[in-house]
């Protein structure tokens, strides 16, 4: 397990909270949604140098994630990459990555 994700995160109002986490975790999920006729090689290749990952869990599963990135101008930020398990959309696993 992720170091970071043994501490408790203060959660939102849905009860998820977005936590940080490993790049590599995130692989399978963004994969199944987000590109599933790509290749795993091929979802690697994709990910933005320099970004960073969080995520939210749910009985230590996964369910949502999104990347935190750089955008072109100096000092903006942008989301890229959300995925969320199908079972977890309307719960607002999203909304806590965001």
């Amino acid at each position: 397990m992720h170091p970071v994700e043994q501490r408790p995160p203060a959660a939102g109002v849905s009860g998820f909270a977005a936590v940080p986490v490993a790049i590599e975790r995130t692989r399978v999920l963004r994969h199944e949604v987000l590109r599933p006729h790509d290749t795993l090689e091929q979802v690697v290749a994709a990910e933005p140098p320099g970004a960073f990952a969080v995520g939210v869990f749910e009985h230590g599963k996964l369910i949502a994630t999104g990347f935190v990135m750089r955008d072109e101008a100096p000092g903006d930020w942008r989301i890229r990459g959300m995925a969320t398990v199908a079972a977890a959309r309307g719960r607002g696993a999203g909304t806590a990555v965001l």
